[in-house]
Order: C-alpha cells, then structure tokens, then sequence
C-alpha cells in the first residue's frame, strides 16, 4: 500500500519526468486507475510539497540535498532549503498507553505542547507540583520510516542510471540518514545526549538545559523551561536582553561544543534554542545532534584557519591528508580564491557565512572530495548560528567576535 502511495505522490506533484524509463510504465498504469488531481505550479515547488507530503524521511532527505550546489539547479535548492515538517497530532487516545507505562505520578494536559514527524510533546505536572513535558514517540512511525527506505534504497538504484545523479553518492547518503533517523526513534538515546550536553556545558553559566526525569525507548521526561524563542526579538529587547553579548556567548558554546567535544546540538532552531528572562540560553530537543572525530576537528580548524589567512595550497594539502579524496585536486587553489573573497569583508554586514559555506562544499564535491555527512550537517548547523546573528545584529561583527574564541580555546591551530 505504501508503494501505492508513492506513485500517486509522483503523479499528483507531476514528477514522472524525473525517474528512470524503468519507472514510467508503472506510474502510466497507476495513473489510468485512479483520478488524480495534480498540482500546479513550478518544478522546484513541486518538488518540495511532494516532500513535505511524503514525510520526515523525505523532508531530511531534501535538506541533505540541499547543499548539493554542484548537482541541482539553483531554484530546487532554494525550495529545499525551505522543506519544514507538515504534520497532524495523533490523538490523544493512542498515545495515552504509552504514557500509562511512566514509573512516575503525572497530570497530564491531553492537548499536544508540540508535533513533530516522529514524536509529540505534552506538558504535565510530578505529584511535588513539578512541571515537566512528557515526549513520546508516535505509535507506528517506525514501521513507516522502515518501509520509506526501504523505497529510497530500491530508488536509489534506479537514479544511478542517471548520469547526472550517480555524483551524489545516494547510497552513503541514504545509509547515513537511516542511521541518524534510527537514533530520534529512541528516547534513550535522546536522554543519554542530554546528559551528555549538559556535563559537557556546565563551565557555562549562561547555558541551561533541561533535567531528566525517567526515559525509555518510546518516552522522555524532562523538566520543563521557561524563555523567549531566540527569533522573537521585541520580546528580547522589552526583558532587556543584551542581544550582543547573547549571541557572542551562543557562538562561543558552538564552538566549543563542535570543536573542544565534538559533540555538538544539531537542531538550533527558534522552537528549540530559547533566551530566558536573565539572558541565559535554553536548549530544548536533542534528538538531532552532531558528533565530529578529533581527526576531522582538527582538519576542520586547520582548513579555516588557512582559509582565513589564503594559505589554499595548505588546504588542498589538508584535505588530502584527511582521506577525503584520491583526487590530485590540481587548480583547486585558484577555485578556493575565488570563491572564498567573501572571507576578505571587513564587516558582518558584507559577510555571508551560507554563501561563503555553499561555495565551499560546491568546490569540494566538484574535485570529487568526498565530504563527511557529519559535516555537511555542522555546515548547516553553523549556518543556522549565523543566521540568528543576520537577524538580530546584522551589524554585529562575527569574525571579530569569532577570533578572540578561537584564540582563548584554539590557539594550538594557528
């Protein structure tokens, strides 16, 4: 039935053209069976409603791509950059067994705090008066996550007929994302991270997170907080915030998280990264987070570190000695020149971090550097920092902010 659903997806959004011959009789077939209304609108449109509506495993799936600058048009990437997860509560009544099973006295409110693709969130109070939120995973979800790569893998073959697509490498990059996927749909896990983070950032004082209360595979229980979403800038200013020094101490706890531990929150939306009322940082939601190996740190702050001072045969010499690629990389030097001037601004208003980024991975997967997924995701997630700084400071000046950290945590690498 899943397959089903598939095809009518491809034949509602119109994208039969994208797939292999191989494919096309089938969905002809399908489309002769059932009265299908399908979408206008332009492709790169297309393309992302179809993944929304697919699900969480196509929508990570599409953001994933959406770095890959050297194989899609510019307009599929913009839309991709775009895909958000659009999704209905499970009622009340499905959940509840689960939450029955909790070792812990709670009141729960039967409406859903939050919905994501794979779990829901609601408040509730402990027998002490304790507010708390109470997590749980969505009945079935796995099964359907199962089945939706299981259809990407057998799709994955078929896209390697296409020239075009083989440059993607869609095997490592679905395997890899199967993985990622598997860690949100255990709670334990979560829990494990949170714990993790928390002894991780307690030399941070303006960094607060969560407690745990009991978790288990299909449930988490944390402590409740309290604060502003990082987005909501009025709000920020009414409680006095000083929005600088915030977001000077958040790109500080980012890089000590990525580089000092290598252990790092991957998911730093507004929903989940929030300001309380005495400016400290609250993270909510760990069940996205990005690891990196000391080998690759240590690549990573090299790479930027001769990068920033135009040492490109350094970086060329770096990457090849990371085991990124069999590549020779000849003329890679003068690709990384040009790309990279945005690294020259003198100011946070000329410097585009997602530009200067974008361009990066582009040079590197044109010369064939095959680019850790782990570190396509710290890309995104830094971006994301960034993108926090544009929005509430844009004159604030992030490399300035940004060399004093690396000195006081980094100097070794310079």
């Amino acid at each position: 039935m899943r397959l089903l659903y598939y095809g009518k997806i491809i034949i509602k959004y119109k994208l039969e053209h994208l797939f292999p011959q191989q494919v096309l009789s089938g969905l002809g077939l399908l489309r002769g069976l059932f009265n299908i209304e399908p979408v206008p609108g332009p492709l790169p449109l297309r393309i992302r409603l179809a993944l929304e509506e697919l699900g969480p495993v196509f929508i990570k799936f599409g953001q994933l791509l959406s770095t890959r600058h050297d194989i899609l048009n510019p307009s599929i990437i913009n839309e991709l950059k775009k895909l958000q997860d659009s999704v209905q509560p499970v009622d009340y009544s499905s959940i509840a067994p689960t939450i029955k099973k909790i070792p812990l006295a709670l009141h729960v409110d039967i409406l859903p705090a939050a919905v994501g693709s794979v779990a829901q969130v609601y408040y509730a109070k402990l027998n002490s008066n304790k507010d708390v939120v109470v997590k749980v995973i969505k009945p079935g979800i796995d099964l359907t996550i199962e089945e939706d790569f299981k259809f990407l893998k057998h799709s994955s073959k078929l896209f390697k007929l296409v020239r075009t697509f083989r440059k993607l490498k869609l095997d490592k990059i679905i395997d890899e994302l199967h993985t990622s996927i598997k860690k949100e749909l255990d709670l334990a896990v979560e829990a494990q991270s949170v714990e993790r983070f928390q002894k991780n950032m307690q030399k941070f004082d303006f960094i607060k997170i969560p407690k745990v209360f009991y978790a288990d595979k299909n449930v988490l229980v944390l402590e409740r907080m309290y604060g502003v979403p990082i987005d909501q800038k009025q709000d920020l200013l009414d409680q006095n915030i000083d929005i600088v020094k915030m977001l000077n101490q958040g790109l500080e706890a980012f890089v000590v998280q990525a580089f000092y531990y290598g252990f790092y929150h991957a998911d730093p939306h507004p929903g989940n990264v929030w300001i309380d009322e005495n400016g400290n940082r609250i993270y909510l939601d760990f069940g996205i987070m990005g690891e990196i190996s000391k080998e690759d740190r240590e690549t990573i702050l090299r790479i930027s570190v001769m990068l920033f001072n135009k040492r490109y045969k350094a970086v060329k010499d770096l990457i090849k000695n990371a085991g990124w690629t069999n590549s020779s990389l000849d003329g890679i030097e003068l690709s990384l020149e040009n790309i990279l001037k945005d690294l020259n601004v003198k100011t946070a208003r000329e410097f585009n971090i997602a530009k200067s980024l974008s361009s990066l991975v582009s040079v590197l997967n044109t010369y064939d550097v095959d680019i850790p997924t782990h570190l396509v995701l710290f890309i995104k997630t830094l971006v994301a920092v960034d993108g926090f700084n544009k929005l509430l400071a844009p004159s604030n000046d992030v490399i300035k902010s940004l060399i004093p950290i690396l000195v006081k945590h980094f100097s070794r690498f310079s």
